[in-house]
């Protein structure tokens, strides 16, 4: 899991080229776009597991916001 963010970037890199500090930007909203369909995914199909994705997108928006009130 831990390497999967590196792995994306060296393959997006392959093809548009380095975006510099975009690059995190970008991982981002890849990342909010992937936990969002899988809620959707997953209420439809597994309500079960929604805390799955859920506690990601939250993971991911605490360490956003928590970003944005240092910068």
């Amino acid at each position: 899991r831990a390497r999967v963010p590196k792995a994306f970037l060296d393959a997006y890199r392959a093809v548009a080229g380095d975006c510099g500090e975009r690059e995190q930007a970008a991982l981002d909203l890849f990342l909010i776009e992937k936990a969002a369909y899988e809620i959707g995914y997953e209420a439809a199909n597994r309500p079960t597991w929604l805390r799955v994705p859920m506690a990601g997108l939250n993971a991911l928006a605490d360490r956003l916001l928590d970003g944005a009130k240092r910068g």
